[in-house]
């Protein structure tokens, strides 16, 4: 089995019970203080691809605010969670997609959107490139992701016995960022950074807006 087939398999086996773990892993008014950082994000103009969408946590946000959403993933089962989180959304479609190598012409978005994707993938690097590749001119990369980066060692000692006790031994690819490094890898990608803060709340939470220049 592939290194990348490895991360779609362990979080296949989460869709059904994920929503629930991560509100217990980072608590609701991270999530909720992440989701109001993304909705200020996006433009009502905007046609939006989102990568590793997952069960449509963020998936909502964008389909109220932008033109056009593509939510994708690559796992069949949480497709299925996203599907049922969109039907009710006519400009938002679900469909299977690998962030490696994105199957989208050049200059095809407005935006693109990762919800908690970097720190969990072997090759943050190369989904940015892509996702580069993907973007109009001056089209924005927003990224959220979760981190330990900047928490006390009981804090995160509490959160990571909380993470095993719900979704199970993480997969070694998991890094906790802290925004200046992750920023630093966004920009190799050929970005410029407009905006890279941690919000601090049960969780702290990367929050990254950048230009394709």
């Amino acid at each position: 089995m592939t290194k990348d087939a490895r991360e779609y398999q362990y979080w296949s086996k989460k869709a059904d019970s994920f929503d629930a773990a991560n509100i217990c892993i980072v608590g609701e008014n991270t999530r909720n203080a992440a989701e109001c950082w993304l909705k200020n994000q996006l433009r009502t103009e905007d046609i939006v691809l989102e990568l590793g969408c997952g069960t449509g946590i963020f998936s909502t946000v964008i389909a109220e605010s932008a033109r056009h959403l593509t939510a994708t993933d690559m796992s069949p089962e949480m497709l299925a969670k996203a599907k049922l989180c969109l039907q009710s959304y006519p400009n938002a479609e679900v469909k299977p997609a690998d962030g490696y190598q994105i199957a989208y012409g050049d200059s095809a978005f407005d935006a693109v959107f990762m919800g908690n994707v970097l720190h969990i993938v072997r090759g943050p690097l190369t989904i940015l490139r892509e996702c580069h590749r993907v973007l109009k001119q001056g089209g924005r990369m927003l990224a959220v992701d979760y981190t330990l980066a900047g928490m006390s060692l009981m804090a995160k000692l509490a959160k990571g016995m909380r993470y095993v006790s719900k979704l199970g031994i993480p997969p070694k690819e998991n890094k906790s960022y802290r925004s200046e490094e992750l920023a630093e890898i966004v920009r190799l990608a050929g970005f410029e950074i407009k905006e890279a803060q941690t919000i601090k709340r049960e969780s702290n939470v990367i929050c990254i807006n950048a230009v394709k220049i």
